[in-house]
């Protein structure tokens, strides 16, 4: 199942007003899928980007993401966080950070090939990278260039 921010692009990990509407969104989903016999729950950051985000809004979107995937884990749900176009979370630095201030035993990576290239990011590279995390791939081409700038 794709959580992430209860608002849309109106949130973001990386705001310290979101986190309880964040946390409680996501766990809801958890068990409604852990219920179902499903394990893993892929996160899709908020926000629309109007820049990279900051140390400091990674940090904060770091704490959220291991209190979240420390309450999924112990509803046998993985937790998954998936970088995307557009986003607070798009980049290669930013994914760096995140892995590095997450617990590697519940927070996992979903990364999207078509994303990944679009952010001009190599899939195979970042998957190298961070195979001992990651838990599912969502496999796409993209095969319009313009599609990794477009704003739409």
């Amino acid at each position: 199942m794709y959580g992430g921010t209860p608002g849309g692009q109106h949130q973001r990990f990386g705001n310290p007003a979101d986190h309880s509407s964040i946390i409680e969104y996501n766990v809801r989903l958890a068990k409604i899928i852990a219920n179902c016999g499903a394990d893993i729950l892929v996160l899709g950051p908020g926000g629309t980007r109007d820049q990279p985000s900051t140390l400091e809004e990674l940090k904060v979107a770091a704490a959220t993401i291991n209190e979240l995937a420390n309450r999924t884990y112990a509803l046998g749900v993985k937790f998954c966080v998936h970088p995307h176009l557009w986003t607070e979370w798009q980049d290669v630095n930013e994914i760096g950070i995140l892995m590095n201030l997450t617990d590697p035993k519940v927070v996992h990576l979903a990364p999207d090939s078509a994303h990944l290239v679009g952010a001009g990011m190599e899939p195979a590279s970042i998957i190298r990278t961070y195979k001992d995390r990651v838990a599912y791939v969502h496999l796409k081409d993209l095969t319009d260039k313009s599609a990794a700038t477009s704003d739409s």
